[in-house]
């Protein structure tokens, strides 16, 4: 059988789900199309489905449809049908081998698109003509075609992936439009112009041929979805950007996902604009009705929805100097300030500067040494902003600032009267802007702000100009760290990983995977994180806040599963190390952003007293006071203000205070299923993109948590009291916390689809505590057993003998210990110091149980008991520790033994 022959049966159904990590049901149908995402209309009626019987998909919304070679290059941009082939025969039958296509093996799409070619345009020609397009003649070569078989005109992409056809006399209940090849990220460009300073971004391919003398280009659909940023970015940097979709329900979606895609991409462009088409009409309806050239020299007819503010020049002549001369004593000439002076009786013109300047913002962060963003235009054009400060106002420091500004630098030739002449002006004339210092959430404003982007408080996604600016209604907010002041200032550098990177998924289906790949720790890792992102007024209501412990051996998957969650918030850093940084400087570190999510790494129970301290008090949300510099006694509280989630190897039992301040979740190593491995497989690749529509997606409940959290959570503790401390000893701060994981899942369990229900989830909610408690009841008891042995180790003449009572090996860090002959020395140890003693089989069982890490389980032969053999100790148990540096002594359980 022949490569093609064989990459095409590989069962198409199987292959859909692997690589878009979706499902189908029942009746082989998808929720929505992966080409063309119909299915998520009003009615959820899916258009995806695939034929069995001949191993074909096909939807019936974009027309996509084929095998599966055909799915792989629809799929993949760029991908052509030796490279589909190539990754079928390699990643699903094993073939390494290279397939090379013989000379005349040719793709039905290639077939396809030569018929097209070679067929005679004169309907289509006439099809154009009918709908006002005379000037046929002026339109470029080959922008557009005929189809005799499906009587349609054809449109044919940059790439020729493409086949878009509009049928020329549709057929009732047929679809008006077939696509044949790839739609997303599929181009028309046939009226774009390169030498045209503004380009017009259209639905369909019809509206940019009405727009004559325009340059435009054309999407197809509003389906198509551009991901990769090269393919737009050739037609629009450098460019007055215009989106022209329809002024409809999916038009105007359409258009709010590029103006999205292209801000949160940073394209160089001059401004970008959106075109206010009349309600029902398109340009080939304006066009027909012989209106479009009044309407798009209409500048009221356009939206400015964002401006390269630094390059808009400033104008190099007043518009009135005798007006300007008698109210400001100063104008602009030839780009620089003059001002008239009198020179015996008679005034003398008399230059001031060699450049312009413009008090763009007016930057309010609350401290008395404020900076201006300052806009100067040397006099041959050149263009720059600076942060200025307001100490850097008077005359003499203005000078030498300048010096160093521009190319060329500036010169000022005036006195100090005429800088607070033009100073005075441009106050009047500026805008305030408030500094957004710390990301995340903005109490005042009701924002939440990444380094890029802000979310408003009615759920809008605006996005900085240049100079870091978002406008928002009477405010604006300045977020430096991608301002065009600080692009070289690497203070921010940790800032800028905080960034909007939308990413693929919505909340329901993030959390799906996120469940399925983890289980009950998945569920509360999303309680969790709606907790975090309303940390602020959580921790007024109810006074703590607790930290969310991942505890298990390394390579358990913890770093991973905190990842899924930090990709919430932009570009997750390496987490900071409890093992190398003081108190004091990862204290700092937890008060950086707002309602965000930090990641601590490395806790050991040998961390130092200060940092314990930090996380005790860092529950009731401070963390420590420092005295202000000055004569009144003033201190400043520094606060924690996001959520932690910490990992360790060790259970955080140093101190009994600390550990009830956690919210333990155990990683084990255990195998995973097929539905579990394909979740947490396909969250590794969507985390490139980001996962933050899900955090603006979950933002969107503020009114909801602060009116009704109280009352649910109050409500939710009462019930469960009686109902736990009925079964278990449990305080009623372990208690809270269960509350406190519950209370958004009922909140908000009709507005979010959860993946799981909430009678399930509280009862597992519940288990995990009180497995919790047992952890720590294990470490406690196993801790006093190593210390009956530490005792008697360190007495004079000990009965504790190598060989006997036990067996280091030095090479593996393994201790073997003859459980029996020890257990006398506990007893005598517990019953002198008055401690709670344990049966021998208790004991046994807390030493040999997964909660003790030191444990190493016997997986060489079958043994009841859990123990080894070991010669010359016959049956015995095995534990894995430590050395001390420079000593003889070992470390078990945070214990020293002295062997």
């Amino acid at each position: 059988m022949q490569t093609i022959e064989k990459v095409k049966q590989i069962d198409i159904k199987a292959l859909i789900e692997k690589e878009t990590g979706t499902c189908f049901n029942k009746t082989n149908q998808l929720e929505k199309c992966p080409f063309c995402g119909s299915g998520k209309g009003t009615n959820h009626s899916p258009a995806f489905s695939i034929k069995k019987k001949n191993n074909f998909f096909k939807c019936f919304s974009c027309g996509s449809g084929g095998s599966t070679i055909d799915f792989l290059i629809s799929l993949n941009s760029g991908w052509n049908e030796h490279k589909a082939i190539k990754y079928l025969q390699e990643e699903y039958l094993g073939i390494k081998e290279t397939f090379q296509p013989s000379q005349n093996v040719t793709s039905a799409f290639d077939k396809m698109l030569f018929a097209i070619k070679n067929n005679p345009k004169e309907t289509a020609t006439d099809y154009l003509k009918s709908r006002g397009i005379s000037f046929i003649d002026d339109l470029p070569d080959n922008s557009y075609w005929y189809d005799s078989h499906a009587d349609a005109i054809v449109f044919i992409d940059a790439n020729n992936q493409l086949i878009n056809r509009r049928m020329i006399n549709p057929k009732k209940g047929k679809p008006k439009a077939k696509n044949n090849g790839t739609l997303n990220g599929s181009i028309y460009d046939k009226m774009y112009n390169p030498d045209y300073d503004v380009v017009f971004i259209q639905e369909g391919v019809v509206n940019a041929l009405s727009m004559k003398g325009c340059s435009s280009i054309a999407l197809f659909s509003t389906e198509n979805k551009i991901k990769n940023p090269k393919i737009l970015q050739k037609y629009i940097e450098g460019k007055i950007v215009v989106l022209a979709m329809d002024n409809d329900s999916a038009g105007n979606k359409c258009a709010e996902y590029y103006q999205d895609y292209i801000l949160s991409n940073r394209f160089d462009i001059k401004s970008l604009r959106r075109l206010i088409l009349p309600e029902n009409k398109d340009a080939n309806d304006l066009l027909q009705d012989k209106t479009i050239v009044d309407f798009l020299q209409n500048m009221n007819n356009y939206q400015l929805l964002w401006e390269d503010i630094i390059n808009k020049p400033i104008p190099k002549f007043s518009i009135d100097e005798l007006a300007d001369i008698e109210e400001y004593n100063f104008y602009k000439k030839n780009g620089c300030y003059y001002a008239n002076e009198f020179h015996k009786s008679k005034p003398v013109e008399r230059k001031l500067s060699n450049f312009l300047m413009d008090s763009v913002y007016h930057l309010m962060d609350g401290t008395k040494e404020r900076k201006r963003l300052i806009k100067f235009q040397r006099n041959t054009g050149e263009i720059t902003v600076n942060e200025i400060t307001s100490s850097e106002l008077n005359l003499d420091k203005f000078k030498k600032v300048i010096r160093s500004i521009s190319g060329r630098g500036l010169t000022f030739f005036g006195n100090t009267q005429n800088l607070d002449t033009i100073l005075t002006y441009l106050y009047d004339n500026e805008k305030n802007a408030i500094t957004v210092n710390q990301l995340g959430y903005q109490q005042e404003s009701k924002t939440y702000c990444f380094a890029d982007a802000t979310i408003t408080h009615d759920n809008k996604l605006l996005y900085p100009d240049k100079l870091g600016i978002v406008n928002h209604g009477k405010s604006a907010y300045y977020l430096p760290p991608f301002a065009y002041t600080n692009l070289d200032d690497k203070s921010y550098s940790g800032q800028r990983k905080f960034t909007y990177k939308a990413g693929n998924l919505n909340f329901k289906e993030w959390s799906e995977l996120i469940y399925n790949a983890y289980g009950i720790n998945g569920a509360i890792g999303i309680s969790f994180i709606i907790l975090a992102l309303y940390r602020d007024f959580i921790l007024e209501l109810t006074g703590f806040f607790p930290f969310l412990f991942l505890f298990g051996d390394q390579g358990a998957g913890k770093s991973n599963f905190v990842n899924f969650f930090l990709h919430l918030f932009g570009e997750p850093n390496h987490g900071i190390s409890l093992l190398n940084s003081t108190d004091k400087g990862f204290s700092r570190s937890l008060t950086q952003r707002n309602n965000a999510l930090y990641y601590l790494k490395e806790y050991t129970n040998a961390i130092d007293k200060k940092t314990v301290d930090v996380f005790k008090t860092g529950y009731d949300g401070e963390l420590y006071t420092m005295a202000q510099k000055s004569n009144d006694n003033k201190t400043t509280t520094f606060e924690i203000s996001s959520a932690c989630m910490v990992d360790g190897n060790e259970l955080p039992t140093s101190e009994a205070a600390l550990f009830a301040r956690m919210i333990v979740l155990h990683f084990e190593d255990n195998k995973f299923s097929d539905e579990s491995t394909h979740a947490y497989k396909t969250l590794i690749k969507e985390k490139e993109q980001g996962f933050c529509n899900i955090t603006r997606e979950l933002l969107k409940y503020r009114n909801v948590i602060e009116t009704k959290f109280k009352t649910v959570f109050d409500s939710i503790f009462y019930e469960l009291k009686p109902e736990i401390t009925a079964v278990t000893e449990i305080s009623d701060r372990q208690i809270k916390h269960i509350a406190l994981l519950l209370t958004p899942v009922q909140l908000l369990k009709n507005s979010l689809e959860l993946p799981f229900d909430y009678s399930t989830y509280k009862q597992s909610a519940i288990e995990n505590t009180i497995k919790q408690n047992e952890m720590a009841s294990t470490i406690k008891d196993v801790s006093i057993f190593w210390e009956a042995i530490a005792f008697k180790l360190s007495q004079p003449k000990s009965e504790i003998k190598v060989n006997t009572h036990y067996l280091k090996d030095p090479v593996n860090k393994n201790l073997f210990i003859k459980f029996p002959l020890l257990f006398p020395y506990y007893k005598e140890y517990v019953k002198k110091n008055g401690l709670n003693d344990l049966d021998a089989n208790s004991l046994k069982s807390l030493l040999t149980s997964k909660g003790n890490t030191s444990f190493i389980q016997n997986t060489t032969q079958k043994s009841r008991d859990k123990a080894i053999n070991k010669k010359p100790l016959g049956s015995c148990y095995r534990f894995k520790y430590e050395d001390i540096p420079e000593s003889m002594g070992i470390i078990i359980n945070d214990v020293e033994l002295n062997l």
